[in-house]
Order: C-alpha cells, then structure tokens, then sequence
C-alpha cells in the first residue's frame, strides 16, 4: 500500500500550534500533526478518523520521522532520529515538539504561526491496520495502527483544494465522481448499499456513454472498462442479486485482460472454459453449486464488452431451454438476465 497524507483542519487546533522563545535555546516549534477521535471531512466517499494508539507501535518501533515544512524534504525542520524533534501520543492525538533550526525558512515559519498565518499541521503515513464500518449512514474508516513517514506544518490542507477541483470537473462533466467513489467503497468494503445507487449508476453510464463518442480511438478501451465496471456494480451488487462482491476486483482487471491474448485465471476458485475463457460460478447467470460445474448455466461475464453482449443475448435466446431448476430459481435468474442485458445496452421487454 501507498503512503498516505492527511491534514487536521483550522479549528481542530485552536491555537494550538506555537512558538516558545527559549534562553539560551533553540525556539520550540510545539503542535498536533494529528488529532485523535475527529472525524474528517468527506473524502473519496467516506469519513476518517484516528483513533487512540494508532501512533503507539510505530514510535516504540523508533520510526525515523523527520519534521517538514508543506512536507517538503528540502524544508527540514527536525528529525527525531537526531534528537532534534520529539513525538508522543498524549490523550489528545500525535505531539510534535521540534527544537528550530537557526534557518530562513525556519524563522519565517515562526513569525508566521506568531501571527496565526499557519496555524495546521499535517502527517504522512502507511496503513498497518484500519476498520470499515457505517456510521449514520456515512461511510467511516478508523485508523487504528499506522507507519508514521513525517509530520508537516502546513500553510493549507491540500486535498481540500483537490477536492474542489475534482468536484467542479466532475460538476461540468455532469457526474458526481465524490458519490461514485462513495457507492464503490462500500461495495469494496461489505458494507450496505443504498437503494438509490442504482439510479444513480444508470445515470453515470448514460453520461460515459455520451463523452465515449467525443474521445479520439485510442482512449475508447480505457473508457469500456470504465464503463463495464459502472455495469457490473449497477446490475449486481447495488440490485441485491446473488453476486459475490469479486466481481469489482475482477472488473478491475479486465484492462489489463484487454490487452493481453487469451488471458488467465482469474482466482484459484473453480473454473469454467467458455469461449476461450476461464470463467469462475459468478460470471454465469445460473451457477446452482459453486463446486459442480455442471450446474453452470448461461455464461455472461466475459473480458471485452463484446463478447458479453454477445453472449448476454444468447441467454436471452436460449433461456427457455435451461432444465433442471426450480420455477423460483428460473425466475430469479431470468430477472437477474434482463438487468444485465439492459445493463448492457440490449433492448428487453419487461
């Protein structure tokens, strides 16, 4: 996993990060990087929080944090590693105490947060272990053990600008990239989705559909599998069908299944050989026993948006001929055809 940065927000400090002019010793530049129990604002879909020890580990470790300025490595301000920054989990969150170097930028940093021109901190880290859970309805992960990298002082969070971007561009194209990324983290994570996800879904693949015919040749198959992944999670997951949550991760890989020639397995679950494929009991419309495949009916879920229409309508075709299951089953399964195939862009009479 890729490190990670998070900034505390203006009001989590109140005041709390100062300078303490020292006799005879380097002024202390004194701050929380991270506070415990503060939920964050929304990001990528969901709320995050620190919780209590999550810093224990890595600083009984003797992790070498240095102390940074906009988390900029040409901007030292200490490193714990040479007794020039101290860090400490108090009841409060992550204490930064670093002794100032006899620098520039250091002093300009100091007059600065004198006069409450910088008053936020951030840290950079690696998730050990977190918990995904909802929350009045919001998506919320606890960190609960993370590798600290380093700790910043900043002028402003970052990501809240980026955010910003991200929704107006995502406002302009007519699409709610923050409620998309909000639907998948869910799913990824097992928790529950909303009945309006799927309204919600179709609506986002109208409009990829609409930017498809605006993008030049070579970008088409990026934007495919963009859009088969919006499919696979408005026809199953968010419909509440009988489809294990695999089929994002396998969604996922379909690019790189794309562009590769014959292509491989996709798990090391059982598997079926279909059209030159090896399919697993979720990519079939009836797979009565996950471990006998010749309870494997009407294959779906194929690498490239072709195929799966093709043999989508194939299943149409042939649905009446599938024996061997109950009245309920076939009706269930038939359901699950006809939202996939409109899914798909085929045409199916209610």
């Amino acid at each position: 996993m890729g490190s990670e940065q998070r900034f505390m927000a203006a009001a989590d400090f109140q005041g709390e990060f100062r300078v303490e002019k020292r006799d005879g010793k380097p002024s202390l530049i004194t701050g929380y990087p991270a506070k415990f129990n503060k939920l964050s604002q929304r990001m990528w879909g969901m709320r995050e929080q620190i919780l209590p020890g999550a810093f224990k580990r890595t600083l009984a470790e003797g992790a070498d944090v240095r102390g940074l300025l906009n988390h900029n490595p040409d901007f030292v301000l200490g490193r714990n590693k040479a007794g020039t920054m101290r860090l400490s989990e108090t009841s409060v969150g992550l204490r930064m105490e670093i002794d100032a170097p006899d620098t520039q930028v250091a002093r300009d940093l100091m007059t600065s947060i004198d006069r409450g021109d910088i008053t936020q901190g951030s840290f950079r880290f690696k998730t050990v272990t977190d918990n995904w859970h909802m929350q009045d309805g919001e998506t919320i992960r606890d960190l609960i053990d993370v590798d600290l990298m380093d700790v910043s002082v900043v002028t402003f969070p970052a990501y809240e600008d980026t955010d910003i971007g991200v929704r107006s561009l995502s406002a302009a194209a007519g699409m709610d990239v923050a409620r998309f990324s909000e639907i998948v983290t869910r799913i990824e994570h097992n928790l529950p989705a909303k009945s309006e996800d799927r309204d919600f879904l179709g609506l986002l693949i109208h409009r990829a559909e609409l930017l498809r015919a605006k993008l030049p040749e070579p970008e088409l198959r990026n934007l495919e599998s963009a859009t088969r992944r919006l499919r696979l999670l408005q026809a199953t997951d968010c419909l509440g069908l009988d489809v294990h949550p695999r089929h994002v991760a396998t969604s996922q890989r379909d690019e790189k299944r794309d562009a590769a020639s014959g292509g491989e397995k996709r798990d090391a679950h059982l598997t079926k050989k279909v059209d030159g494929e090896d399919l697993s009991a979720h990519d079939f419309i009836i797979a009565e026993k996950a471990d006998d495949t010749d309870t494997w009916h009407l294959p779906w879920h194929f690498s490239t948006e072709a195929k799966t229409v093709s043999h989508l309508r194939d299943a149409l075709a042939r649905f009446d001929q599938v024996k061997g299951i109950s009245d309920a089953e076939k009706k269930k399964a038939l359901t699950k055809l006809k939202h996939l195939a409109k899914a798909h862009g085929i045409d199916v009479s209610d």
